[in-house]
């Protein structure tokens, strides 16, 4: 799901004289203390409230493994001096090598650069990068397509400024999110892929580029292949066979 502008807004941070050295991570999947899913919802709520719908999937993310099949997946709470600060949700896709960032908010007081230190949101994309390292070594996977985000496209230049590509700036989601067939034929609104390419990245555009479509609109979504965004980007009956043969 997109950045939005909300999130990315340049307001000092509300701390006092602190510094944002405590700030500190909590995973869904480590903690047995359901205030951490509270505090997730929270924060998500805050920064995403068009994206209510996204809390039921949060839910059962949480009582189900982290891993399920081609699947890992992580809600990480940020707490800057012991308080809800910022949220990220991330899928690894093992069957396509990458990791789709599907939301990384900071809550309102705290969003913005902080003079001398990283800000939230930059934690967050740091966070992401080493779970995906992680998630390599945890279960001995290969993850060659990196971090992928979907950016609306009034955030795409604060995507660029934590460090992300553009790889693709026609893209398109389902409204609804993956509840769209509750409301029909899919409609899609526009965003952009983005990419945190590594300093010698192994792949080239194109394969971060579909890797990163496959997963979100064929096995997050779950689009049909017949859908004429699925074929724009990923090709036609041969490839959609394909994409079909390695879906979650």
């Amino acid at each position: 799901m997109p950045y939005p502008e909300s999130c990315t807004a340049s307001l000092p941070p509300k701390i006092g004289s602190k510094s944002l050295e405590m700030v500190q991570f909590k995973a869904i999947a480590d903690s047995a203390d359901p205030k951490v899913l509270v505090d997730l919802k929270s924060v998500f709520t805050s920064c995403f409230p068009e994206y209510e719908f996204f809390l039921n999937d949060i839910d059962e993310n949480f009582i189900e493994p982290q891993r399920r099949g081609n699947l890992i997946i992580h809600q990480v709470v940020a707490y800057a001096d012991d308080k809800p600060a910022g949220v990220l949700v991330l899928h690894t896709n093992i069957a396509r090598s990458v990791t789709l960032i599907h939301f990384l908010g900071v809550i309102p007081s705290l969003r913005g650069p902080i003079p001398g230190e990283r800000s939230i949101a930059r934690r967050l994309v740091a966070e992401a990068a080493r779970l995906l390292e992680d998630d390599t070594k945890t279960h001995g996977i290969s993850i060659i397509h990196g971090l992928i985000a979907d950016a609306i496209p009034i955030a795409l230049d604060s995507w660029i400024r934590l460090g992300f590509t553009p790889v693709c700036i026609e893209f398109a989601e389902p409204e609804h999110g993956r509840e769209w067939a509750k409301y029909g034929e899919p409609q899609l609104h526009k965003l952009s892929l983005v990419a945190l390419l590594p300093t010698a990245p192994t792949s080239s555009p194109d394969e971060i580029m579909r890797a990163g479509a496959g997963a979100y609109l064929i096995d997050h979504h779950q689009l049909p292949l017949d859908n004429p965004k699925v074929i724009e980007l990923l090709g036609g009956a041969m490839n959609s066979r394909l994409e079909n043969q390695i879906a979650l």
